[in-house]
């Protein structure tokens, strides 16, 4: 293997493990023994057979929902050992959905998550490979239906995610952080049969916050004020520089990257928003000098559930703030971590980057922008090389009360802080 390979750990059970504690065997069932241990699947290190690899999670820009992450693994399969009809395999029996996989690159994990599937394939070259599909906690959550049930008044969208995932019939159990939340949101009915991602993901967007699993497949929710100050983020968020010249190990380091591309585009401009909460009536809000100058371009949201109509104004307020007028975006940087380390750079720095994460970017004629990571892509070919793709996007700060501004500076009508 060439350095910076990664590394595929499958847990694919103690049907594998010559060293797990086994019932009624003279040998391994005896407890207390120190080579024959209880435990549960045991993971086995596939990463001989590592072809290639790609990673797909996260999202495009801030107003889509977070996709559930995927993971596509092809491992080499000359002598069938992944074939699930093959019973000399050593992993008959194992080949199936719902086994843990691990992907890592210098001891950074970059994806987790459980078996989807398993498929044999020849490619053009009449090489013999085997697929195996792995999806995250997001993708799991997509496959469950609720119960009908009432979701309690009053609550923010920490425990409202809370206990949507407590509920006996969902009774999803994964690891999970959860931000308190902002917006107070109203009693909700939900239908027998709804969802379960699409009304997480419904709650997130209420509180204009981010509903993910993280590349350890840890749920996680984060909500509208978890955006850095400028002094915290500078002390903590890495930089990633075009000019490799510039690039240093100081923490937080200084970063070099391949590639970027930047957008202009009408995705990113509009001179009208309209929020509309579930029971409640449109609040539109528009920039009559955006208007003039780029025509009626809308962003609206509805069926959201904040309690009162006076949320979904603030909300309608605050995002026309971010989007009115047309500014170009850098929407992604790629980063070539087959040339790593660079400039003696640990690379691992770059590994261990997350979605909702923050950093900063310099480009020619730009002093540096704060950014939000969005979205993560691995395309990884053993051996070769090894492309990292961040999305991005501008860290929109909560808005505050600002004097002689026509929406922020409204005393009894716009909230000190949004």
């Amino acid at each position: 293997m060439a350095f910076g390979d990664p590394t595929i750990t499958v847990f694919f059970g103690t049907g594998v493990n010559p060293t797990a504690f086994t019932l009624n065997d003279a040998t391994k069932g005896q407890l207390d023994d120190a080579t024959y241990t209880l435990g549960g699947d045991v993971g086995t290190d596939v990463t001989a057979d590592c072809y290639s690899i790609s990673v797909r999670r996260g999202r495009d820009r801030e107003f889509d929902e977070f996709s559930a992450g995927t993971c596509t693994i092809q491992l080499y399969n000359w002598d069938g050992d992944y074939l699930t009809r093959n019973p000399s395999s050593p992993y008959a029996g194992n080949l199936v959905p719902g086994k843990r996989v691990r992907v890592q690159i210098w001891n950074q994990t970059i994806f987790e998550g459980i078996v989807a599937h398993w498929e044999s394939q020849d490619d053009s070259d009449g090489i013999k490979l085997a697929e195996l599909g792995v999806e995250d906690a997001l993708a799991q959550l997509g496959r469950i239906e609720f119960d009908g049930w009432t979701a309690t008044g009053s609550q923010t969208a920490g425990p409202r995610l809370d206990a949507a995932l407590n509920r006996p019939e969902v009774n999803f159990a994964a690891n999970r952080d959860f931000s308190t939340g902002v917006s107070v949101l109203q009693a909700d009915p939900i239908g027998q049969g709804s969802n379960v991602l699409s009304y997480c993901q419904l709650v997130a967007q209420s509180d204009l916050g981010a509903f993910f699993a993280t590349r350890s497949n840890q749920l996680r929710f984060r909500d509208r004020h978890d955006v850095p100050t400028n002094v915290e983020a500078s002390q903590t968020s890495p930089r990633f520089h075009h000019d490799i010249d510039f690039c240093t190990v100081d923490e937080p380091p200084v970063l070099p990257f391949q590639s970027h591309g930047t957008t202009s585009g009408s995705d990113y401009l509009n001179t009208r928003v309209v929020v509309e909460r579930e029971g409640g009536v449109a609040q539109p809000v528009e920039d009559a000098a955006s208007i003039e100058l780029y025509g009626v371009r809308t962003l609206s949201f509805s069926g959201l559930l904040q309690n009162s109509d006076e949320q979904a104004l603030a909300m309608a307020e605050f995002l026309l703030g971010a989007v009115a007028d047309p500014r170009e975006h850098v929407n992604l940087i790629a980063v070539d971590l087959s040339a790593y380390p660079v400039v003696g750079m640990p690379p691992d720095r770059v590994a261990r980057l997350d979605l909702h994460d923050f950093c900063y970017l310099s480009l020619p004629f730009d002093a540096g922008v704060l950014l939000r990571i969005e979205g993560i892509d691995h395309d990884i070919k053993v051996g070769g090389s090894h492309v990292m793709t961040l999305h991005l996007s501008e860290a929109m700060q909560a808005a505050s009360f600002i004097l002689d501004d026509f929406f922020y500076g409204r005393l009894d009508n716009t909230p000190l802080g949004f």
